[in-house]
C-alpha cells in the first residue's frame, strides 16, 4: 500500500527543520552578564569594556568552549561577534561559546548609542539584534546567577583569607569588601590583554543598606587583575550600615542608571546577622514555612474618565524542604532593613515573580484554614505566584465588578487562627497571626505622576502597635517588552515619612505614552512581619501580615 504524505505537511516539516538549524538571537536576549537587565529597562544598556551575554539558538558549537590564555582572540571555536553602527563595526571578544549562550567582552572602542549585533557561527550568520551601548552601566554578579539576591562579595580578613559574604559568613561594620562586577567603563589598554590594575576615571557612588559609602572608603574601582572585562570594587562598610542578612548594595556611576541591587550580610563583629526572614541561614538543609495575609485599598485613576476605588485581600502559604545553600534567597519573604530599598527587574508581570528559592514542597494536608472575626475560610491547594495554597479572601469593587460578589472585607485588625489537618510531611497544626490596621497613606492624593529623576516623599498616619515596619513598594509592568521593574523599601513606622531616593526610582521603567501599554502603581502598607509560628515538622516558620493603600501612577 502506498502512503500519501500531504504537501503541506512536508513543507511544514521542512520549514521546522530549517528554523531549528538557524543561528538565531531572540528578542531582548543580549544582556549584561551580571545583572541580566533586559534591553529597554533603565539598566539595560551594555557598557564599553563590559562582559555581556547572548542567549540564542545555534549561536555557537554543540561542545562548549572557553578561552584559556591571553591575548584573547576575536574568534573562538568558529564564533565571531560583530557590533555595527552605521559605517562603524567592531569585533567583540568571545570568552565562552555554546549552542545556546555566548559570553563576550564589548570592546572599549564600541560606538555609543543604538547599534546592532550579529553572531557568525561556522559561517552561518544570525539575525541582527538591537543593543544600546553606554559609557558605563554596572552589573554586580550574584551568587545565584539571577541578577538579584546575594551579591558576589568577599570579606577581607587577610591577603590569604577572603571568604564569600553570606548570611552565615557576614561582614562587620568597617570591614573591607571586594565586590565583583562588570560595566564600570572603557579601559585604555587592549581589552584582549591581561588587565592592568588601576582606578577608572568614573564618578562611582555606593550605598550599603541605604547608607552612602564615603569617597575615602571607595578604595578601588577598576579591572580585576585576573579576568578581562571583570571589575573589582573594593569598599569599606559604613559604620552606620544596618545590621541585616540582606542589606542592599547599590552602585551608580555619575547620574546614570543604577546597578542591579544585590544584598550583603552585615553583622556585629563576631556575631551572626539578624535573620529578617525568621528562616535559617542556609548553612544546613531546612524545612521552612511562610504564611502571608495581605490587604490593599486601591485608588485607580490612570486612563480613567472617573477614578475608581476597590480593595483586595489575599492569603498565601507555602512549605518547603530546602537544600543547604549559603546563598538561599526568597524575594517573596525578604524585607530590606529600615531606611533602605531593594530593586528588581524581571521578565513577565508580577505573577511571574514567585518563590525563586527552590526546594521541594512539603504536604501539610489538602487545605489551609483561616478563622477570624468574620468567620472561616478555606484556602485550596493552588499554585499562584510561588504559593502552594492561595485564596482571594475578600474585597469590594466599589459598586461593580466580580469583587462585589464577595462578602466584603475579611481581614480586620485582629488575631487570626491558621490551621491545617496535616499531611504526609507536616502533622496537623493550629497557629495564630496578628493583622495590623490598614495604614493611612496621607499624601496619596498628591502622588499621581512620579518624576523618576527626583526623590519621592511618602507620608503616613501612625500605624497600630502590631506594625513592625512600613513597606513602600512601586512597580511598572511594560507590556511591549513583557517585563516588570519593581522596588520595595522599608521604613520605621514611627517616622511617619520616608523619601524614596531618585536612584531607586531610576530603576523603574518609564510609563509608555499609550496608557494601556504600562501598568504602574505604588503601595504603602503596615507590616506585621516575621511572626514566629510553632509548626511541628518545620525548622522555622513565620507569618507576615500586610495592610495598606495603593494607587495607580504614571512613571515619568
Amino acid at each position: 500500500m502506498r502512503m500519501r504524505f500531504p504537501l503541506a505537511a512536508c513543507l511544514s516539516m521542512a520549514l521546522a527543520t530549517a528554523l531549528s538549524a538557524q543561528t538565531r538571537i531572540p528578542p531582548r536576549a543580549v544582556v549584561n552578564a551580571a545583572s541580566f537587565a533586559r534591553p529597554g529597562a533603565p539598566q539595560g544598556a551594555l557598557a564599553r569594556g563590559s562582559i555581556f551575554t547572548i542567549f540564542g539558538q545555534n549561536i555557537g558549537p554543540a561542545d562548549p568552549s572557553s578561552v584559556s590564555e591571553f591575548p584573547l582572540a576575536q574568534t573562538l571555536s568558529g564564533v565571531e561577534i560583530t557590533v555595527t553602527q552605521g559605517e562603524t563595526s567592531v569585533k567583540a571578544i568571545p570568552l565562552f561559546v555554546s549552542a545556546g549562550q555566548i559570553n563576550a567582552i564589548l570592546p572599549s572602542n564600541a560606538p555609543l548609542g543604538h547599534a546592532s549585533l550579529m553572531v557568525q557561527n561556522a559561517g552561518r550568520r544570525s539575525n541582527p539584534a538591537p543593543v544600546e551601548i553606554g559609557a558605563s552601566q554596572l552589573g554586580v554578579f550574584t551568587a545565584l546567577g539571577t541578577g538579584y539576591g546575594p551579591g558576589i562579595a568577599q570579606n577581607f580578613e587577610s591577603q590569604t583569607v577572603q571568604p564569600i559574604n553570606a548570611p552565615a559568613v557576614p561582614a562587620s561594620r568597617g570591614q573591607v569588601l571586594t565586590i565583583w562586577a562588570t560595566g564600570l567603563g572603557a579601559v585604555t589598554f587592549p581589552d584582549n590583554d591581561a588587565p592592568v590594575p588601576g582606578n577608572l576615571d568614573v564618578d562611582l557612588r555606593a550605598w550599603v543598606g541605604g547608607v552612602p559609602v564615603s569617597p575615602a572608603d571607595l578604595l578601588y574601582y577598576g579591572r580585576s587583575p585576573c579576568c578581562a572585562g571583570v571589575d573589582q570594587i573594593i569598599l569599606r562598610v559604613p559604620s552606620e550600615a544596618p545590621l541585616s542578612c540582606h542589606a542592599p548594595l547599590e552602585l551608580q556611576v555619575g547620574q546614570g542608571a543604577p546597578s542591579n541591587t544585590v544584598t550583603l550580610a552585615i553583622a556585629a563583629e563576631g556575631e551572626r546577622c539578624p535573620d529578617l526572614q525568621a528562616i535559617p541561614d542556609g548553612a544546613a538543609p531546612a524545612r521552612v514555612g511562610v504564611i502571608t495575609l495581605a490587604q490593599a485599598q486601591v485608588a485607580d485613576s490612570v486612563d480613567r474618565s472617573a477614578p475608581a476605588s476597590y480593595s483586595v485581600e489575599v492569603g498565601g502559604a507555602r512549605f518547603r524542604s530546602r537544600p543547604a545553600n549559603l546563598f538561599d534567597f526568597d524575594p517573596l519573604a525578604t524585607v530590606p532593613p529600615a531606611g533602605s530599598c531593594l530593586a528588581y527587574n524581571f521578565a513577565g508581570n508580577l505573577s511571574a515573580f514567585g518563590d525563586r528559592s527552590g526546594g521541594a514542597g512539603l504536604d501539610p494536608g489538602p487545605e489551609i484554614r483561616s478563622h477570624g472575626p468574620r468567620g472561616l475560610l478555606r484556602w485550596p491547594s493552588l499554585s499562584v505566584q510561588g504559593w502552594d495554597f492561595y485564596r482571594l479572601l475578600g474585597g469590594d469593587a466599589g459598586g461593580g465588578g466580580f469583587l462585589s460578589l464577595l462578602l466584603g472585607s475579611y481581614l480586620l485588625p485582629d488575631v487570626y487562627q491558621l490551621a491545617a489537618d496535616g499531611g504526609e510531611d507536616i502533622p496537623a497544626f493550629t497557629v495564630e497571626a496578628a493583622v495590623p490596621a490598614e495604614l493611612a497613606w496621607t499624601n496619596r492624593a498628591a502622588v499621581a505622576s512620579v518624576d523618576r529623576a527626583a526623590d519621592l516623599e511618602i507620608t503616613w498616619a501612625a500605624p497600630d502597635q502590631a506594625a513592625t515596619a512600613v513597606l513602600i513598594g512601586g512597580a511598572n509592568y511594560d507590556s511591549p517588552s513583557d517585563s516588570t521593574s519593581l522596588f520595595l523599601c522599608a521604613a520605621d513606622p514611627a517616622a511617619a515619612r520616608f523619601v524614596v531616593p531618585r536612584r531607586t526610582l531610576a530603576s523603574i521603567a518609564p510609563s509608555r505614552p499609550e496608557p494601556r501599554q504600562s501598568t504602574g502603581w505604588i503601595y504603602v502598607g503596615a507590616l506585621a512581619g516575621n511572626q514566629p509560628l510553632a509548626i511541628e515538622g518545620l525548622d522555622a516558620a513565620a507569618a507576615h501580615a500586610l495592610a495598606g493603600q495603593a494607587k495607580t501612577v504614571v512613571w515619568r
